[in-house]
């Protein structure tokens, strides 16, 4: 069985895919940068709400231009649902990373894939090849030796709200693919924002704290980046199956590996060097893999053998 998200005779095009997966993964490590920076002196709530709110302003003038279309969808439960999953998933991230290195604090968010994985065969019916499960092994054995040398010292309370948050994400995940072939990508942008911008509305007044210019500009630029990342999502969703982009999450390591570094003066290991050789390693793997089967496919089937 595969996915019911396109139809058999779509074009599919696994790189394309990957490169918006991988796009998702630069942006989603910009904005633990500012999420980090800002969880100094703003509550997680009050920038979830900043978050969301720039995040819907600045969707609004493309609604406006695609007039009563955008606009339109039955699926306000779904959207809820989206909402109830992002606002509660970005809050418990946001305290991960305002007590734990980028790195360390990424590491945790990779049991995504397998979850992802798990979900996708009895949500999507996708079927999990040998080689993807072993590609994630070894992703999963790369940030292991990361992690390695603090996890004997590590607080349990941030590790349990981070892996909650992974479940969270997982899940949307699964709902960004099972949704996006009944509901436009703008569409799905505007709605997952406003709902959960109203959402945090009641939350971050308890805790509001005044915001310089400085800092709304970046509140701004996290907004947009909000939006972008699920633009990337959706937008490698449309080529490829979940399953097959997931592992590439552990690449996102490397990225807040070199971010922390660079912005917060985080120390660089031999371990993390290690890890993430094993990580980039088996992504590389896995979009040859990736390629070379659907180049076989498109060579072994003629165009009426998805009629």
């Amino acid at each position: 069985m595969t996915s019911n998200f396109q139809p058999p005779n779509a074009a599919k095009h696994p790189l394309l895919g990957i490169f918006w997966f991988l796009l998702s993964l630069v942006v989603c490590s910009g904005n633990d940068v500012l999420m980090k920076y800002l969880g100094s002196d703003f509550h997680s709530v009050q920038i979830v709400f900043l978050r969301y709110f720039f995040g819907t302003l600045s969707l609004l003038p493309w609604m406006i231009f695609s007039k009563k279309e955008a606009f339109r969808t039955r699926r306000i439960g779904f959207y809820v649902l989206r909402g109830v999953l992002l606002f509660g998933g970005v809050c418990l991230w946001c305290y991960g990373l305002r007590t734990t290195p980028i790195a360390v604090a990424s590491s945790f968010d990779f049991s995504i894939h397998i979850l992802t994985m798990l979900l996708a065969i009895p949500f999507l019916g996708e079927r999990i090849s040998a080689r993807r499960w072993a590609v994630a092994g070894l992703g999963f054995l790369g940030v292991w030796i990361v992690l390695h040398p603090v996890q004997n010292s590590f607080p349990l309370q941030p590790a349990v709200w981070m892996m909650a948050a992974a479940l969270m994400f997982a899940y949307l995940d699964i709902l960004n693919k099972k949704y996006l072939s009944q509901e436009g990508v703008l569409t799905m942008l505007f709605y997952t924002a406003l709902l959960t911008l109203l959402l945090a509305t009641v939350p971050a007044l308890r805790v509001w704290k005044l915001v310089p210019p400085g800092p709304m500009l970046l509140f701004f630029a996290l907004g947009c980046g909000a939006n972008l990342i699920l633009y990337c999502i959706l937008k490698a969703f449309e080529q490829v199956e979940v399953s097959a982009v997931v592992p590439f999450r552990y690449l996102e390591l490397i990225l807040a590996a070199l971010f922390g570094y660079l912005f917060f003066g985080e120390g660089l290991s031999l371990r993390l060097f290690l890890g993430a050789s094993v990580i980039a390693l088996s992504s590389l793997y896995l979009a040859w893999e990736e390629l070379r089967e659907t180049k076989g496919l498109g060579q072994n089937h003629s165009p009426s053998s998805c009629c």
